[in-house]
C-alpha cells in the first residue's frame, strides 16, 4: 500500500512548475520520498516539508534520514515541525490543486481525495510556512525571509515584495533576475502569480515561494439561513430581488454565513466581527440592519442587509386543518381561527357596540402603524407581493411538497401540531 501511495503522489506532482508543499505523517516511507524530491529542487521548484512530531522523532533516531534531510536542505528544501495529525499526507502543488490521504474511520484502509483547488487545510499550511520557523537550522545556514504586502491584488494593480537574508552571496527572483540582498520590489499583477526567491552561497541553496491571487473586483459572498423548527435544521433564506432585503417569521433564529476575498480589513456590524470567513447565529427584534464592509488596496466594498420580521406568524398549527381523507384528495384547509373566534363572539352579542368599536379602532391603529413602518423601511412592494393569504398558500404548497409520498401524513401533521402546543 505504501508503494501505491508513493506512486499516487508521484503522478500528482507531475507537471508542477513552481512550488510543492507536503504535510507528512509517520506512515510514509520518508527516505524514498526525500529522494524523489531531489529532481524537483534541481529544477528550482521550491519544496516545503511539514513533518509531524512522530516523524521528527523517527528522523532524529535514524542517521540516514537525518543526513538526507540536511542534503535536501542544502538543495533548497524547507522543513517545519508540526503537531501530529490524523491525516497521513497533504500535498499542494502550485497553489492550485491538492491531494489528501488519510485512514478511514476504522483505521484500516487509506482514503484518497484529489481536488482541483487547495484543500481545507490550506490556511493551516500557509500559517506554518509563513511563520518561517524551520526545523533544525544552523547559524551558518542561509536564512531567508520573504513576504508580499498584498496576497490578494486587483487586476492591473501593484504590490510590493519584501525580503531579508543572511549568509547569502547571490539572490534571484525566478523569472525576473538578480536583486539586491536587502530590499523590496514593486510588481504589477495581471493574473494569479507565484513568485519564487532563490538565495545562494557556496554550499547552500534556499528557495521560498509566494502566491499572489489576482481578482477583477472585491466580492462579498454571504448567505442567510433561518432555523426551520419543524425540520430542525437551518435552511436558505431568499433575498428579495437581490436588494439585500429579507423577510422572516417573527422569533426565527437566523445564521449569517460569509466568505470575503480581501487583503485588507473586514468588518461585520453590529456583531463586531472582523474575520474574512465564518458564520454567526443571531435573533432579530422586529428589524435588523447588518453592514458588511471590506477594503483591499484602498478600494472599499460594502453591503447592507435589512431583515424585517413578519408581523403575522405564518407557520403555526392554528392556520392548518388536516382532513382524515388527506391521503386520497391531498387537501389542506387553511383556517384563520382568530377571525373565527371574533365572529363567534360577535354573533353571540358579547362584544357590544362600544367594545366592538374599541377592537376595530385598535386593529386600525395596529394596521396603520405596521403600514407606516413598512413604508419607512421600503417594504411596500414586498407586502404587495406577499400578502398573508399568499404566504398561507405558500405554506400549503410547502407542506404538500414536504409530505408528498408519505403514507402516515395525518400522524406526521399531528406530531407537528403537538410540537407547537
Amino acid at each position: 500500500m505504501k508503494q501505491q501511495l508513493h506512486r499516487i503522489l508521484f503522478e500528482f506532482t507531475l507537471g508542477t512548475q513552481s512550488c510543492i508543499r507536503l504535510f507528512i505523517n509517520y506512515e510514509i516511507e520518508f527516505g524514498e520520498l526525500l529522494s524523489e524530491c531531489i529532481p524537483l529542487l534541481k529544477k528550482f521548484i521550491s519544496v516545503d516539508f511539514l513533518c509531524s512530531e512522530s516523524l521528527i522523532q523517527r528522523i532524529e533516531a535514524d542517521p540516514f534520514l537525518l543526513s538526507r534531510l540536511y542534503q535536501l536542505r542544502n538543495l533548497g528544501a524547507n522543513f517545519y515541525a508540526v503537531p501530529n495529525n490524523e491525516t497521513i499526507l497533504i500535498c499542494e502543488a502550485d497553489f492550485k490543486k491538492s491531494l489528501v490521504i488519510y485512514l478511514n474511520e476504522q483505521g484500516e484502509k487509506y482514503s484518497i481525495e484529489q481536488f482541483d483547488h487547495v484543500s481545507v487545510h490550506h490556511d493551516w499550511i500557509e500559517g506554518i510556512v509563513s511563520s518561517q520557523k524551520e526545523f533544525k537550522t544552523e547559524v551558518e545556514d542561509i536564512h531567508l525571509w520573504f513576504a508580499v504586502e498584498d496576497q490578494l491584488v486587483l487586476q492591473q494593480q501593484k504590490t510590493i515584495l519584501r525580503w531579508d537574508v543572511a549568509n547569502v552571496h547571490h539572490l534571484t527572483l525566478v523569472g525576473v533576475g538578480s536583486v539586491s540582498l536587502e530590499g523590496q520590489k514593486t510588481i504589477q499583477v495581471l493574473n494569479d502569480t507565484i513568485v519564487t526567491l532563490l538565495a545562494r552561497n557556496k554550499t547552500q541553496i534556499k528557495m521560498k515561494s509566494i502566491f499572489i491571487k489576482s481578482i477583477k473586483k472585491l466580492v462579498l459572498n454571504y448567505h442567510l439561513q433561518f432555523y426551520n423548527v419543524s425540520a430542525k435544521r437551518f435552511e436558505g433564506l431568499e433575498e428579495i430581488h437581490d436588494s439585500g432585503v429579507f423577510g422572516v417569521i417573527k422569533g426565527s433564529k437566523l445564521k449569517l454565513i460569509w466568505e470575503i476575498e480581501s487583503s485588507g480589513g473586514v468588518k461585520i456590524s453590529p456583531f463586531n466581527i472582523n474575520v474574512k470567513k465564518g458564520e454567526h447565529e443571531f435573533l432579530v427584534n422586529d428589524f435588523m440592519e447588518i453592514k458588511i464592509w471590506s477594503e483591499s488596496q484602498e478600494q472599499v466594498t460594502q453591503k447592507t442587509l435589512r431583515i424585517q420580521e413578519f408581523p403575522v406568524p405564518v407557520f403555526k398549527h392554528e392556520f392548518i386543518e388536516v382532513k382524515d381523507q388527506f391521503i386520497e384528495d391531498k387537501t389542506i384547509v387553511l383556517n384563520d381561527f382568530q377571525q373565527q373566534a371574533f365572529d363567534f363572539i360577535s354573533r353571540k352579542g358579547h362584544l357590544g357596540n362600544s367594545l366592538m368599536e374599541q377592537v376595530i379602532l385598535k386593529n386600525e391603529l395596529i394596521e396603520s402603524g405596521i403600514k407606516a413602518n413598512s413604508q419607512a423601511l421600503g417594504f411596500d412592494d414586498f407586502y404587495k407581493e406577499n400578502s398573508v393569504s399568499k404566504m398561507n398558500q405558500a405554506v400549503k404548497r410547502r407542506l404538500l411538497n414536504y409530505f408528498r409520498e408519505r403514507p402516515s401524513i395525518t400522524n406526521l401533521i399531528k406530531d407537528l401540531r403537538n410540537y407547537y402546543e
